[in-house]
C-alpha cells in the first residue's frame, strides 16, 4: 500500500492523538537515509543466511540528492540564451495546474515527517524486507511492461518509454522503498502507542438504508455481510473491517468506538452528512517506548493489516502536531491564496 493518495471518507474524523514528545534533534532526511542504507547492510536485524544474501545481491547505496536549498535558484538549461531555473518550471506548473502541485508537495511534506518520527523512534528495517520490496516493485514495472504489449527489457523501458536513466531510476526506486517501508512503521508505531479499537464499520448516506440496516441486524444478521453489501466506505470490501481506531477526544466517530463494549454495536451516528454504525471486536491499551519495545507488534500487525487510508491520515493529523511543517516560501513564489 502506497502512503502517497489522497484520503477518502473512512475515519477521516478520527485523527490520532499527540502527546509532548521531544523533537529530532537537527534532523536530515538525507543522513537519515544513508545511515537507514548502511544499517540494513552493515547491520542486519537478524544475523543468518538470508540476510547476507541479500545485502550482497543489491547493497543499500546511498544516493546524492541534490541541495534542496539551493533548487530554486539553480539554473537547469537555457533557451535563446535565457536561462530557465527550478523556480520558472515551478511557476509555470502552478500556472498550468497549481492542485497537482500542492499534492506533490504534500507527499513530499508526508515523506519528510515519517521519516523525522522513524528517527526518533530508531526504526531499523529489515534488509530481506526491503529486498521484498523491491523486487515486487520491480515485477510491477515487468507488468507494465507487459500491459504495454511491448518486448523490451526493463532498463530500454525505462530509457524509451520514461525518458530516464535507468541507473538513477532504479536507485530512486530504491530510496523510495526505504521511505515506504519506513512510513508504514511510523504509521503503525503511532497506532499502536496510542490506545486504539478494533472495529467493523458500515457508512450510509440516507435514514431509509440505515433503517434497512437496522432491522437486517435486529434479525440476527451479520455485521460484516451488511457492510459488505451496503457500507460505501472503502472497508465495505473486508467486512467493514477498520483494524485501527485510535482515540480523539474531539472525534465524533472515535468517542462512539470507545465507549461501545466488545461484540455491541454502536450507533447510528450522524455526521458528514452520512450515518455511521461500529462494531466493536477488540480494544488495546498503548505500548510506549521507541523501536525496540514496539518492533514486534508492529511487524507482526503490519503482516496482519496493511496500513489503511483512515489509519494513515488519522496518523498524519497528529504527527503535524508534534513536527513544525512551514511551507512560507513556496507560498510566496507561487502567490497561493490564503
Amino acid at each position: 500500500m502506497k502512503l502517497y493518495f489522497l484520503v477518502g471518507l473512512g475515519f477521516a474524523a478520527c485523527a490520532s492523538g499527540s502527546r509532548d514528545l521531544p523533537r529530532p534533534p537537527d534532523f536530515s532526511p538525507e543522513r537519515f537515509l544513508e545511515s537507514e542504507r548502511a544499517n540494513a547492510v552493515e547491520t542486519p536485524l537478524v544475523e543468518d543466511a538470508q540476510h547476507e544474501e541479500a545485502s550482497a545481491k543489491a547493497p543499500l547505496d546511498p544516493l546524492v540528492e541534490p541541495d534542496l536549498d539551493e533548487l530554486p535558484g539553480r539554473v537547469l538549461g537555457n533557451v535563446a540564451g535565457s536561462p530557465i531555473t527550478a523556480e520558472d518550471l515551478l511557476l509555470e506548473w502552478n500556472d498550468i495546474s497549481s492542485r497537482e502541485l500542492w499534492l506533490v508537495a504534500e507527499r513530499f511534506v508526508t515523506s519528510r515527517l515519517a521519516l523525522a518520527e522513524a528517527q526518533r523512534l530508531q526504526i531499523r528495517l529489515d534488509p530481506v524486507d526491503v529486498e521484498r520490496r523491491v523486487e515486487s516493485e520491480q515485477r510491477e514495472l515487468r507488468a507494465e511492461i507487459v500491459r504495454r504489449g511491448l518486448d523490451i527489457e526493463p532498463e530500454d523501458f525505462i530509457r524509451r518509454e520514461l525518458r530516464l536513466e535507468p541507473e538513477r531510476y532504479l536507485a530512486r526506486l530504491r530510496r523510495a522503498t526505504i521511505q515506504q517501508l519506513l512510513a508504514e512503521r511510523a504509521v503503525r508505531a503511532g497506532s499502536l502507542s496510542t490506545k486504539s479499537v478494533k472495529a467493523r464499520l458500515i457508512v450510509v448516506p440516507e435514514q431509509e438504508t440505515m433503517d434497512e440496516v437496522t432491522r437486517a441486524l435486529e434479525a440476527g444478521a451479520e455485521f460484516a455481510e451488511l457492510a459488505e453489501r451496503h457500507s460505501i466506505d472503502d472497508s465495505s470490501k473486508e467486512g467493514g473491517l477498520v483494524p485501527f481506531v485510535v482515540w480523539q477526544e474531539y472525534a465524533p466517530l472515535a468517542r462512539l468506538a470507545f465507549r461501545t463494549k466488545v461484540g455491541e454495536v454502536g450507533g447510528p451516528l450522524e455526521t458528514a452528512d452520512h450515518l455511521f454504525l461500529v462494531k466493536v471486536e477488540e480494544f488495546r491499551e498503548p505500548i510506549e517506548g521507541h523501536w525496540s519495545q514496539l518492533r514486534e507488534a508492529v511487524e507482526r500487525t503490519l503482516e496482519e493489516f496493511p496500513v489503511s487510508d483512515g489509519e494513515f491520515l488519522s496518523w498524519k493529523l497528529g504527527i503535524e502536531q508534534r513536527y513544525p511543517v512551514e511551507l512560507e516560501g513556496l507560498v510566496e513564489l507561487l502567490g497561493t491564496a490564503r
